[in-house]
C-alpha cells in the first residue's frame, strides 16, 4: 500500500487543447466529471485556445463553428463561437484561459498534461487509481529512471469506421502517431493529445521559458528538444482515451491531416537537419520496380518470337510475394490485419511523400528526398525493419526464380 505523502506530490495542470470551439461546454464538463473525485493531489485547469481572435474562424476550422444561446425568453439561437465566448464558459467552470503563447513555468503543479478537446474518456471504474489522472499518478509513482521526462498514452478511434478510416490505420501516419507502442518503448515524439510531462525535468532541461506547445509540429519541437538533452517520453499502452473517427470521414478534412504531418515534417527537417538520413530503398518502390522490368522483358521476348511469360509471372509473384511478408512483419504486433486496406495505407503515405515534395518545391529546396528520424532508438527500429523486408524480399526474387524454372523445365521435359 503507498502511503499518502506519496499522493501528495500527484498534483496536476490540465491543457486542453481547443480544437473546436464549439467542444468547449462540453470538453469542460465532461473533464470536471473525470477528475472530480481524484483525491491523490491537486488540479487545475487549464484551455489552450489555437486560434487567435482575428483569425477568420470558417477558414481555420473548416467549417462555421457555432455555439448555441438561449435568450430570457428561452429561445435558442445559434451563432459564432467568439473567444468572449470562451471566456465566460471558463470562468463557469473555474477554468483558466489561453489564447496566446504561455510558458511552462506559469503552470502551477508539476505533471503538465495535454488532451484534445474532442477525446472521451475509457474510465472503467469512478475510483481514484482508473480516472485519468489516477492512471497518470499510478505510472509516475512506479517511475526509476530520472531521465524520463514524460508519458504518452494511446489515443483509440472509435465509431464509425469508413474506407478512409480502415486504410488510415494502415498507415505510417497512424504508426507513428497513434502506434508507436506497438514497436516502441520510448516515444519518438510526443503527439499533442494524451501526453504528459514533468515540469521539474522541462526546468532542468532549461526549457521551463518554452511555450505550451499547441500544433503537431510544436509538440514534434518540444519532444525532440527534451529527447535531444538526454530525456526519454516513456510510452504506456493502459492509459487510453478515445476520439471519432467520424470527425476525418470528409475529405477534406483527412487532407487537412495528411497536410498538416507533411508540414509538420519538413519544417522540422528544415530546423534540424542533422536528423535527416537517407533511407533504404522502399519495397513498394522496389516492387514496382521489378513489375515493370519484367512487364518490359517479357514484351521483348515476344517481339523477338521468343515469347514467355516466365518474368512477368516472375514479377507478379515477386510483389505478391514480397508485399506479403511485408504485411506480415508490419502487422505482427498489430490488431490490424488485413493485406487490403495495408495497401491502401501505403498510397496515403505516399500522398503525405507528395504533400511534403509539394512544399520542399514551394521553398526551393533542392535537398534531396530523405527521411526524418527523432532520435536513436527509432532510426535503429525504422532501419531494422526496412533492413529485413529488403532482405527478405532479395530471397523471395531468388528463391521464385529457382522455383518457376523448375517448374518450366518439368513442363518442358
Amino acid at each position: 500500500m503507498l502511503s499518502l505523502k506519496k499522493y501528495e506530490c500527484m498534483d496536476f495542470s490540465i491543457i486542453i487543447r481547443l480544437i473546436n470551439r464549439n467542444d468547449l461546454k462540453d470538453i469542460l464538463a465532461s473533464v470536471s466529471d473525470e477528475v472530480k473525485d481524484y483525491s491523490m493531489g491537486e488540479y487545475e485547469l487549464i484551455v489552450l485556445d489555437l486560434f487567435e481572435e482575428d483569425e477568420d474562424i470558417s477558414e481555420a476550422y473548416g467549417e462555421v463553428i457555432i455555439l448555441e444561446e438561449e435568450d430570457n425568453d428561452g429561445a435558442v439561437s445559434l451563432k459564432a463561437a467568439i473567444m468572449q465566448d470562451c471566456i465566460q464558459i471558463c470562468q463557469k467552470h473555474n477554468t483558466r484561459y489561453f489564447n496566446k503563447s504561455v510558458p511552462f513555468s506559469q503552470l502551477q503543479y508539476d505533471h503538465i498534461l495535454f488532451i484534445d478537446s474532442d477525446v472521451q474518456f475509457c474510465t472503467e471504474l469512478k475510483i481514484n487509481r482508473n480516472t485519468l489522472l489516477g492512471k497518470y499518478a499510478k505510472q509516475y509513482e512506479g517511475l526509476k529512471d530520472d531521465k524520463i521526462c514524460g508519458l504518452l498514452g494511446i489515443t483509440a478511434l472509435v465509431g464509425n469506421c469508413s474506407l478512409k478510416w480502415k486504410a488510415l490505420e494502415y498507415s505510417r501516419l497512424y504508426r507513428d502517431y497513434y502506434s508507436q507502442h506497438t514497436y516502441l518503448n520510448y516515444a519518438n515524439f510526443s503527439s499533442p493529445n494524451n501526453v504528459s510531462y514533468l515540469k521539474s525535468v522541462i526546468e532542468k532541461a532549461g526549457l521551463a521559458d518554452s511555450n505550451l506547445p499547441k500544433t503537431m509540429y510544436d509538440h514534434l519541437d518540444f519532444s525532440y528538444s527534451l529527447n535531444e538533452k538526454g530525456y526519454k517520453i516513456k510510452l504506456v499502452s493502459d492509459i487510453v482515451v478515445n476520439k471519432q473517427r467520424e470527425q476525418f470521414n470528409k475529405e477534406s478534412r483527412l487532407k487537412n491531416l495528411l497536410k498538416a504531418s507533411a508540414l509538420s515534417d519538413y519544417n522540422f527537417g528544415k530546423k534540424y537537419p542533422h536528423t535527416l538520413v537517407k533511407p533504404l530503398p522502399s519495397l513498394i518502390l522496389l516492387s514496382f520496380f521489378v513489375l515493370i522490368t519484367t512487364g518490359v522483358l517479357t514484351g521483348i521476348s515476344f517481339i523477338s518470337s521468343r515469347g514467355s511469360f516466365f518474368p512477368i509471372i516472375l514479377g507478379i509473384a515477386f510483389c505478391i510475394v514480397s508485399l506479403l511478408s511485408a504485411y506480415l512483419i508490419d502487422t505482427k504486433k498489430s490488431k490490424n490485419s488485413n493485406f487490403f486496406y495495408y495497401i491502401l495505407g501505403r498510397f496515403i503515405d505516399f500522398r503525405v511523400y507528395r504533400f511534403r515534395e509539394k512544399h520542399r518545391r514551394r521553398f526551393k529546396d533542392r535537398t534531396r528526398k530523405k527521411v526524418v528520424v527523432y532520435n536513436a532508438e527509432h532510426a535503429k527500429a525504422k532501419f531494422r525493419l526496412q533492413a529485413k523486408k529488403l532482405k527478405i524480399a532479395v530471397f523471395n526474387l531468388i528463391f521464385l526464380t529457382l522455383i518457376i524454372l523448375i517448374l518450366l523445365r518439368s513442363i518442358v521435359f
